[in-house]
């Protein structure tokens, strides 16, 4: 799925927009351009400042849950959910 084009940039906006009414605003979002190229990007944002300007067709778009972390790693910004097995089972899965 391409999220914006030149024309159709409206449908980033109302997802996000609809996102806000159910998410908090500083959700995180990994905007991933060009992945696996020599000019590949990584731009880690927040729901409420993710920007329609910020995304193409070549862009990822990775909105993480409310267990979502960021840290960085070697530089660069990295976003990871814990998967929570160990919550889900009290055994330790066992």
């Amino acid at each position: 799925y391409n999220p914006v084009s030149k024309r159709r940039r409206d449908l980033f906006v109302n997802a996000i927009d609809i996102l806000l009414c159910h998410r908090q605003p500083s959700a995180p979002v990994l905007l991933a351009r060009s992945l696996g190229r020599a000019e590949e990007e990584l731009h880690l944002t927040t729901l409420a400042d993710v920007k329609v300007d910020d995304v193409d067709m070549m862009t990822v778009v990775l909105i993480g849950s409310s267990q979502t972390h960021t840290v960085p790693v070697g530089g660069r910004p990295r976003m990871f959910t814990p998967r929570g097995y160990a919550a889900k089972h009290a055994d330790g899965g066992k």
